[in-house]
């Protein structure tokens, strides 16, 4: 009886969430306001520049269709609990903005050419961001994801794809939790792809190549992870080419930290060419 009870109930769910097509801006808002849990906005192509949503209802789905004539520019956030899906971002200044939020998903999404952020997350917790696209313009770009150091943060990156990034990632929370797993990681110049300063990180899994000939003398890039503060796990399983001709040595992992809170696990593959080299200040731990 209990089993019949739960699929009942299972299924009435099912059939009660709707999939809800707007075609403007404001309808977009007025419908985020009365639908329900489990619904799913889909927003036909238009221009929407500029969408904030506040006091919405929790568990939404909103989706651009994957079209990029679905000209949305930005979406500031408050409150959580969406799914942001399918939407295409290209030369903005900061694409989405995540203040105050919890259980707030970002996926299958584009970010070609933005200015500064594309990702923004502040005051957050149960953040997940997976599946996007991020493609800079090297000599502009800032952060692909940034998560602001003003609270404690939970923030899950995984399975995305970062080209030509100056920095992809940076974790400012010293009490965040974050979990970065099976990115990719590419670019062309002196770069940093993770940033952090987290209590809790655990970077696993991931992809990273860096080629560089040109001649940047910038000594803060170090290739794949830069550990600012707190504690980093890399591994199980990253794999990183790191080849650059400047006149620094960039490491493929550097710490400035006590080198017991950086674990560096010996399944991580690391090959490293011209002045670049493998780790500065970090322990390798056998352990893991």
């Amino acid at each position: 009886m209990k089993f019949s009870l739960a699929l009942v109930f299972c299924l009435v769910a099912a059939v009660s969430a709707k999939v809800i097509y707007v075609s403007s801006r404001d309808e977009l808002l007025s419908v985020v306001k009365s639908a329900n849990s489990g619904d799913k906005i889909i927003l036909k192509p238009g221009q929407y520049r500029g969408i904030h949503l506040e006091n919405f209802k929790k568990g939404l789905t909103i989706s651009g269709a994957g079209s990029k004539d679905v000209d949305v520019f930005t979406f500031e956030i408050y409150g959580g609990q969406v799914t942001i899906e399918d939407f295409y971002f290209e030369d903005t200044d900061v694409s989405i903005s995540l203040l105050g939020t919890s259980g707030v998903t970002v996926r299958r999404c584009t970010f070609t050419n933005i200015e500064r952020n594309a990702i923004v997350v502040a005051s957050s917790t149960n953040v997940v961001i997976t599946d996007n696209r991020f493609k800079y313009d090297a000599l502009k770009a800032s952060v692909c994801v940034l998560v602001k150091e003003d609270s404690a943060s939970s923030v899950k990156i995984t399975g995305n794809t970062f080209i030509d990034y100056k920095t992809a990632l940076v974790l400012h929370p010293e009490t965040g939790v974050f979990e970065v797993s099976n990115n990719i990681f590419k670019a062309s110049h002196s770069s940093t792809a993770i940033h952090t300063a987290g209590k809790d990180v655990k970077i696993a899994g991931n992809q990273c190549e860096m080629k560089s000939s040109s001649k940047i003398t910038d000594q803060y890039y170090y290739g794949f992870v830069y550990q600012h503060k707190g504690k980093v796990v890399m591994g199980p399983s990253n794999i990183v080419f790191l080849s650059t001709e400047n006149n620094n040595t960039y490491a493929a992992y550097a710490s400035e930290i006590p080198r017991s809170t950086f674990q560096l696990c010996k399944s991580n593959r690391i090959s490293v060419s011209g002045n670049a080299k493998v780790s500065n200040g970090v322990k390798v731990d056998p352990s893991c």
